[in-house]
């Protein structure tokens, strides 16, 4: 199996618990057990959990958004997962999961450089 986006490998199977290490998008994963929505797997890289909706073929993630010139300066919550990036078009970070609040800082055309409420920043694509 493999993951469909870049993917936050948590300690435990639970938003929140410590990151261990982020798997790419494509990884090759071994399922070892589930606990509700959550996947404790092994990789290359270690193992740890992750959200099975990261589990199946790949996606392309964005944050929510219609006006992107309105949204500067704006705090707003994430609608689905959201591969958050080093740049534009760049190598991915982290992932942002259903329901995380961020901010909008600025944005430059199809994407929006954000920062987190943990202050964790970057750059997501935006609609």
């Amino acid at each position: 199996m493999n993951v469909n986006a870049a993917v936050n490998v948590r300690s435990a199977g639970q938003k929140g618990s410590p990151v261990l290490f982020v798997l790419p998008a494509g990884a090759e994963v071994r399922v070892a057990e589930t606990n509700g929505s959550w996947v404790h797997i092994y990789s290359e890289q270690g193992e740890g959990w992750i959200y099975s909706g990261f589990i199946g073929a790949p996606r392309e993630a964005t944050a929510p958004a219609a006006d992107t010139t309105a949204l500067s300066g704006k705090t707003i919550r994430v609608a689905g997962t959201v591969t958050v990036r080093d740049a534009p078009d760049g190598e991915p970070l982290y992932q942002l999961e259903v329901g995380e609040p961020i901010r909008i800082l600025e944005t430059v055309g199809k994407w929006a450089r954000i920062a987190t409420a943990t202050g964790e920043g970057g750059w997501v694509r935006i609609r």
